[in-house]
């Protein structure tokens, strides 16, 4: 993928985090005036709290899918068994952090799932000698949500951006 091309993409998936957003402001009626930042996630909840990823939002086999599209494409960094730590020489031997565990749950708890795969397919392989298509992000996705024990369902991973907006990421189910 041509550097151009991979900038017009992270500036779309960035403008679809900001007006997801800003949406979810209006209808609280939380809107000062003030934008966010793309450059992080925001932090929000889902319209529907009973729309979460503990009530079964992918399936075993998009799973699976998943691991290998991981252990091709993010395994050199975050290592085989997601615990991350630091990066060789492509990366400039930079922190690399966990995608398992209570550090998967400190970074995206109370995120959407369109966090977690906006971040994939836009800014990964961080050294960007791959590209993550969408629906291998998905799957990627699908394989981090069942790496951190969160159940598998029935239908797999949405393909409407819309709907993952909506899905919470908590790090316990609802009660």
């Amino acid at each position: 993928m041509t550097k151009p091309l991979l900038l017009t993409r992270v500036a779309l998936v960035a403008a679809i985090l900001l007006a997801g957003a800003y949406d979810v402001a209006v209808a609280k009626g939380q809107t000062t005036g003030t934008t966010t930042s793309s450059a992080s996630p925001t932090r929000t909840t889902a319209r529907d709290p009973r729309v979460n990823v503990w009530t079964g939002m992918y399936t075993t086999e998009q799973a699976a899918r998943g691991g290998q599209a991981y252990m091709q494409l993010c395994s050199r960094c975050h290592r085989d068994d997601l615990s991350g730590g630091q990066s060789g020489g492509q990366s400039g031997g930079q922190k690399v952090p966990a995608l398992v565990g209570s550090a998967f749950f400190d970074r995206w708890s109370e995120l959407v799932l369109l966090d977690v795969f906006a971040l994939i397919q836009s800014a990964m392989p961080n050294d960007h000698h791959g590209f993550v298509s969408s629906d291998a992000a998905r799957d990627i996705v699908s394989f981090l949500l069942q790496k951190n024990g969160i159940p598998a369902g029935k239908t797999e991973l949405s393909k409407d951006i819309e709907k993952l907006k909506l899905i919470l990421i908590t790090r316990t189910p609802p009660k």
